[in-house]
């Protein structure tokens, strides 16, 4: 016996519904592939400083153990609540420069600056610190328009 209109009616409605329950789907497997790819591109969190890396305020020293903390985090924190910021307690030469540059290609560096108003943070590709007479004279970051000098 052939299907009755009724049953035929039933089944194209049913049918209907078939495009949207796979788009729905779709979407949901997506979604998740993207929320999984993000949480693995976020990487480890950073640990707490090795000793002789920071100052005790948490700002960076450009000690050997400074440096490697620098290059983990890929960030540079000054205190200049008080200026002028003398060169040898963050294990600077008392004249000369110096480049931090990002360890992998392609990582932006984040150069922080704590003054008495607050903090600024700088982006760049760079950091390059010069000091004269045993003090700070610059801090600029390559590929960023703001200079503290």
């Amino acid at each position: 016996m052939p299907p009755t209109y009724e049953q035929l009616r039933r089944r194209k409605a049913i049918r209907s519904w078939i495009p949207a329950a796979v788009l729905l789907a779709a979407i949901g497997v997506a979604f998740t592939i993207a929320v999984n790819t993000r949480g693995t591109d976020v990487g480890a969190a950073p640990t707490a400083a090795p000793t002789g890396a920071v100052t005790a305020r948490g700002t960076s020293l450009f000690t050997e153990a400074g440096l490697s903390y620098i290059a983990d985090t890929r960030r540079v924190s000054i205190d200049a609540t008080t200026v002028p910021i003398p060169a040898d307690p963050l294990g600077l030469p008392r004249s000369g420069r110096l480049v931090v540059v990002p360890p992998t290609e392609g990582v932006y560096e984040y150069l922080t600056v704590l003054g008495p108003g607050g903090g600024m943070r700088f982006n760049g590709t760079s950091i390059e610190v010069t000091t004269a007479g045993g003090y700070l004279a610059t801090a600029s970051v390559e590929d960023s328009s703001r200079v503290l000098g």
